[in-house]
This record gives C-alpha cells, sequence and structure tokens, in this order.
C-alpha cells in the first residue's frame, strides 16, 4: 500500500515537471485565452485554467471570445480581440 502510494506521487510530480513555468516572472504574452466576464474595455479572462483581470485595447469582447494576450503588468492582462487559430484538418 505504502508502495502504490509513493509511485502516485512520483507519477503526479514527474507529470508537473513537464507543464509550461507559470507564476511571476513568466510571461503569458503571446497566449490566447476565454473571456469570461464581457471586457469593455475591463473584465476577466480564462487563462491555464485560472481567471485573470484583464483590459481590452479597443472594442467589446463577450464571454466565449477567444482574446490574444499582448502585454502583462502584475496581474493584469492586455488582450486585443485575435481569435486563436484553427487547427487545419489534413
Amino acid at each position: 500500500s505504502l508502495g502504490l502510494i509513493s509511485m502516485y506521487v512520483i507519477s503526479r510530480v514527474w507529470a508537473a515537471r513537464r507543464l509550461p513555468p507559470r507564476g511571476p516572472g513568466v510571461s503569458a504574452v503571446g497566449e490566447y485565452a476565454t473571456v469570461v466576464t464581457a471586457l469593455d474595455p475591463h473584465g476577466q479572462v480564462l487563462l491555464h485554467g485560472e481567471r485573470w483581470q484583464a483590459e481590452l485595447s479597443s472594442g467589446r469582447a463577450e464571454p466565449g471570445e477567444q482574446v490574444r494576450i499582448t502585454a502583462q503588468h502584475g496581474l493584469t492582462l492586455d488582450v486585443a480581440r485575435e481569435p486563436a487559430p484553427q487547427p487545419t484538418a489534413t
């Protein structure tokens, strides 16, 4: 039983090491986020499962729209209306 628990913990640590870095000092610029509350120009977006305060450069974005992150100032993201590219079928 202890061996199974140890193997589980080790596998979770190993999986976490493969995730991209996040947190202070790591830029989200260039990534895409989903609008959670309407941006007019302030609101919230969802990035990697986390809600962030955001400011839209111009216009208005509705919940569910994709926006591109153009800058990060502490815990606030500057975003622009630019949908994420769609994967091409081959």
